[in-house]
């Protein structure tokens, strides 16, 4: 996490800005380390998305269609004979 520096005020001269332009560098500061922050944060959520979206794309392509359809079946016939079995040494 980035620091902010404070950046030194000057005591207030006659005639002068001194705190007032202190204060305003300050609040500049702020603004720039939020606007940085948001731009992180939509860039981070873009790749999250694009690697969402690459997943989705390698998940609909057919031979891993293929395999995730295969092992669904291949698990549902296991759960189904673990049921059975379960069911068959209750009666």
């Amino acid at each position: 996490m980035r620091k902010l520096s404070l950046l030194p005020v000057t005591a207030p001269r006659e005639g002068g800005p001194g705190l007032a332009r202190g204060i305003i560098r300050m609040q500049d500061s702020k603004q720039d380390f939020a606007v940085s922050a948001e731009r992180r944060l939509e860039r981070s959520v873009d790749s999250a998305l694009r690697v969402i979206a690459a997943a989705h794309v390698e998940r609909q392509a057919p031979p891993v269609s293929a395999a995730r359809r295969r092992l669904s079946e291949v698990y549902g016939a296991t759960r189904l004979a673990k049921r059975l079995e379960r069911e068959r040494r209750s009666a």
